[in-house]
Order: C-alpha cells, then structure tokens, then sequence
C-alpha cells in the first residue's frame, strides 16, 4: 500500500478513531495491537508497519504488531485479511480500482483493500 494511500487512510479512519468509547492511545500509553495475517503480503505488511510508525509520530506510543490478538482487552486494528477479519466476515471482496473498505465495531477497527504485492 503506497504510503500516500496509508496517509489517506488514517486521515479518513481519525474520526471513526476519535470518536470511539475505547482509545487507541491514551496518555502516550498503547491500548491497541496492529493485528494482521501471520503470512501477510509483502504489502500488507508494509501498511502495519506504517501505520505503526505514524501512530507512534501522532501519539508517541508505539502499537504492537501482532499474528493473533493478545486478548488483553486492546482495539484491534485489523491489516489486510486474516483470521480476526473473517472472524467478523469482512473481507476485500468486491473492491474494484484501488479501493479500500474501513470497518469499524466496539474494540475493532479493519483496514482492508487489495494486498498483492
């Protein structure tokens, strides 16, 4: 996921962030994991990876990146498809040209597009 595609992401993902009950950062301290696919693409990872380090730039926390949540009681930030996002029935399917789907529940945030490299 090209990097200007990430910035558009989170800018459009802040208020959905903003106004949620559970915080993804608060006070500097993490209260999310980036969670992905533990054999992600190439590009996917990439996409936790920033979406990590722009976190960390917004927030000074540096979230966990993780294969499987922890069960801490954290958000999950979903990255690409994995077994937390068809637990839900939330894929990629049917996006066409670029596009990407946010989806959000209580404690969840998913970041889903087209993950090939």
């Amino acid at each position: 996921m090209p990097r200007t595609t990430l910035a558009l992401i989170l800018a459009l993902a802040l208020p959905v962030i903003a106004g949620a009950a559970p915080f993804i950062v608060k006070d500097g301290e993490a209260r999310a994991e980036i969670v992905l696919a533990e054999d992600a693409p190439r590009s996917t990872r990439f996409a936790a990876r920033d979406l990590q380090v722009y976190l960390e730039k917004m927030s000074g926390a540096k979230l966990a990146v993780v294969s499987e949540s922890s069960g801490k009681g954290l958000v999950k930030l979903f990255v690409g498809e994995s077994a937390g996002t068809q637990a839900l029935k939330l894929s990629a399917e049917g996006l066409e040209h670029g596009a990407y789907r946010l989806v959000s529940g209580s404690d969840w945030l998913a970041f889903l597009g087209d993950d090939t490299d």
